[in-house]
């Protein structure tokens, strides 16, 4: 099976397919490859414990940030992100999603901004207090 070259799926999009999509049922992707497949990304997925998950790395993230812990800090925002995302694009009342995208987007940002100081050579881009007055 092709996928047509002008379509506009992603990398992982296309992967997935052409393992589905095989004629051969012996060179088709394997039931536990399917549920593992990055594209899927189920572990991610919104739900009540997952959420939990994500509120839990954003305290973790803030604590660490407040306590100079910068690397860790990215580290938890980055990583509660991967579940908050999902959630955003879930979330079917309105009001609520404006304000977990506010959250969202403020979170994105505050990761953003320690990325840079952390990728910095002399790792004085931005004073560390200015960074932590973000973070409030």
């Amino acid at each position: 099976i092709e996928i047509p070259p002008n379509s506009s799926i992603s990398p992982g999009c296309a992967d997935l397919l052409t393992r589905l999509l095989q004629h051969d049922p012996n060179k088709r992707i394997s039931y536990e490859d399917f549920f593992n497949h990055e594209y899927l990304d189920l572990e991610h997925m919104p739900s009540k414990e997952n959420y939990e998950k994500a509120v839990a790395l954003i305290k973790q993230a803030i604590e660490l940030d407040s306590s100079g812990h910068l690397q860790q800090a990215f580290e938890a925002y980055r990583d509660s992100l991967l579940y908050l995302v999902p959630a955003v694009s879930r979330e079917s009342d309105g009001v609520r999603k404006s304000a977990l995208t506010a959250k969202l987007t403020r979170y994105m940002e505050r990761a953003e901004e320690i990325k840079q100081y952390l990728k910095s050579p002399d790792g004085h881009v931005v004073d560390v207090s200015q960074l932590r007055q973000h973070a409030a």
